[in-house]
């Protein structure tokens, strides 16, 4: 008796490619799925003879010389890993389907405007150097040696990751892009165009901040368990920034801050004791090893302080609980603190979450600036001292505390208040 239960049967995948790759992709995941081939030429998409129909496969693997089969699946919903090659490269991604990724029109507008002057001159190189085509099939022949090779092993892997249902954050929506001679490799997220019938329903800026905006949303989006079920691995790639916050240079003076207490004290009073807490239970450490007061991603402390006074400007150090002076002279803030005020600037470290949440790290550290400002709120309230959050951005501050975007950036300025003052930093 057969089972139905999914885990037990073998996936079943149809391949609508050259011969050579879809042997290859056979062989490749042989063991893990049931591979039939769609000759792209004799493919029909009608009533009376539809392969795909009568396979019922849980992913087909399709080359740009199948649009017929491409538009077919679009439309019944069958995931596409699609595949392709030229001269110079070839290409594995993204995965069609709809509701979930752009459409072949749109990925095709999009390779255009991204590739237009590269198409013409392989273009002029495929003149050149191989004009055959395979009778059976009608595509053009492998381009170069090893091409069909490499784009089989691509193909195999990303197939055997969506078969096992586990995803990167933003895979099905990429184009993997592999430079034939050198092996470069290259990554494009591939966007729905506003106004596409067929899935730009949800975008509606392509041009300008909005559209980058927009973009790096589409691209963050967390993968529906659908295809999902087996974990999202991390991405790891050019997106990762590395560049750091200068140390205090040699003889600036360092405040040592007293240590947190256990319970703050609503006096209202703005002192070393009150910023020491303040400072302490938004970016630093509980005395507990390994542990922060604010939630922060992985544990990383992605928010640093930067404290803004009329004596001085200084960086919290939450490894020596102790404010690190910037420089031999104070910075001027965005607004004159009174002389029972401070700036307290929030900074977020994206280099610092990179190498482990790879392009997700931009949008984490801004979530870990979130819930470092509620705790300074908070903790503010608890000291009985007032904050303003100051609107806007400035570049001019920035470049004076040193930062280097986008591996280091401001994400937030507060005003701290208390109703008395003693001599604090």
């Amino acid at each position: 008796m057969e089972s139905e239960n999914y885990a037990e049967r073998r996936p079943v995948v149809a391949v609508a490619a050259a011969e050579e790759v879809t042997e290859m992709v056979a062989a490749g995941l042989g063991r893990r799925a049931d591979v039939f081939p769609v000759t792209p030429h004799r493919y029909s998409g009608e009533t009376e003879w539809n392969p795909l129909a009568a396979i019922g496969p849980q992913l087909v693997i399709a080359s740009d010389d199948s649009p017929r089969v491409i538009g077919d699946c679009w439309r019944s919903g069958i995931p596409v890993l699609r595949i392709g090659r030229s001269a110079g490269h070839v290409e594995v991604g993204p995965r069609l389907q709809r509701g979930l990724t752009a459409c072949a029109n749109c990925l095709s507008r999009g390779r255009a405007a991204a590739f237009t002057t590269e198409s013409r001159t392989e273009s002029r190189t495929d003149s050149r150097t191989d004009s055959r085509t395979d009778s059976r099939t009608g595509s053009r022949a492998a381009p170069a040696p090893g091409a069909d090779e490499l784009l089989s092993a691509m193909a195999v892997r990303e197939a055997s990751l969506i078969l096992r249902r586990v995803a990167t954050r933003s895979g099905h929506r990429v184009l993997h892009r592999v430079d034939i001679r050198t092996h470069h490799a290259t990554r494009f997220l591939v966007t729905p165009y506003p106004g596409c019938p067929e899935c730009g329903g949800g975008i509606r800026h392509r041009d300008g901040n909005a559209a980058l905006v927009e973009a790096y949303e589409w691209q963050m989006e967390r993968p529906p368990p659908a295809i999902a079920a087996g974990g999202v691995l991390p991405e790891r790639n050019a997106c990762q920034a590395h560049g750091g916050v200068p140390r205090a240079g040699p003889g600036l003076p360092a405040v040592r801050l007293p240590p947190t207490p256990g319970v703050p004290s609503p006096t209202g009073t703005l002192s070393r004791q009150s910023v020491a807490g303040l400072l302490s239970r938004v970016a630093g450490r509980r005395s507990e090893p390994g542990r922060r007061w604010a939630p922060s991603g992985g544990n990383l402390g992605s928010v640093e302080l930067y404290v803004l006074s009329r004596r001085g400007s200084f960086r919290y150090d939450d490894e020596a609980h102790a404010l690190i002076a910037c420089g031999p002279t104070p910075i001027e803030a965005p607004i004159e603190p009174a002389p029972g005020a401070l700036h307290i600037v929030m900074v977020g470290r994206v280099d610092r979450l990179s190498p482990k949440y790879g392009p997700f790290a931009h949008r984490l550290a801004h979530l870990d600036a979130g819930c470092a400002a509620t705790q300074l709120v908070a903790i503010a309230r608890a000291y009985g001292l007032d904050v303003t959050f100051v609107g806007g951005r400035d570049d001019r501050l920035s470049a004076a505390l040193g930062l280097r975007p986008p591996a280091v950036v401001m994400t937030a300025i507060a005003l701290v208040q208390g109703k008395e003052h003693e001599t604090c930093p």
